[in-house]
């Protein structure tokens, strides 16, 4: 039983696959169970800046990870992650651009794994967040990531249109896929 085959000949779908997963999974426990415990004054707001960046970078890496060997499980720590890196950080700017575009991005990839039309939608509201996000601070944001967003919302939009009919998210889909320059839209 397990995931696939992975490099160094373990196996995806649990941390016997890599001798790095469990030290990342400890590093997620770390950062949410400890996230609320600051107290205030100076301290608390360094605190808070490297809880929601590292648990971005973190997120991003398991994101990666559960990818790459199939193993749902890092997905949800991923996204675990990544939720609180969205939502703890900033509200506005080119870092909220970036983690509400890696969110969205995990979100759509256990859409595609699970085909729940809950992480379908939870998927499109924060690719759109994103976007919003990237037009906000368009002079300071990574122009691949902005495009690779748009992509994706018209990806998911599309998705979301063959379910439902909604022709409002076909005209929102063909909008998306217009925006994103050609050389961004594989997904």
């Amino acid at each position: 039983m397990g995931g696939p085959a992975v490099a160094g000949g373990g196996r995806a779908g649990g941390c016997g696959g890599s001798a790095a997963l469990p030290w990342l999974l400890d590093c997620h426990d770390l950062l949410v169970s400890r996230y609320g415990e600051a107290s205030p004054g100076p301290a608390a707001a360094v605190r808070q800046e490297l809880c929601w960046s590292a648990a971005g970078a973190l997120g991003r890496v398991i994101l990666q990870y559960s990818r790459y060997t199939g193993d749902a499980a890092a997905l949800d720590h991923a996204l675990t992650l990544l939720h609180e890196a969205c939502h703890s950080g900033p509200s506005t700017g080119p870092a909220h651009a970036v983690n509400a575009f890696r969110l969205g991005a995990g979100l759509w990839t256990r859409y595609e794994w699970s085909h729940c039309r809950t992480d379908l939608d939870a998927a499109i509201s924060e690719l759109q967040q994103a976007h919003r996000s990237f037009q906000a601070a368009a002079e300071d944001t990574d122009a691949l990531c902005a495009s690779t967003g748009m992509s994706l919302l018209g990806y998911a939009l599309h998705r979301r249109f063959e379910l439902t009919g909604c022709s409002r998210d076909l005209d929102l889909a063909s909008q998306a896929l217009r925006d994103a320059p050609c050389d961004c839209r594989v997904v």
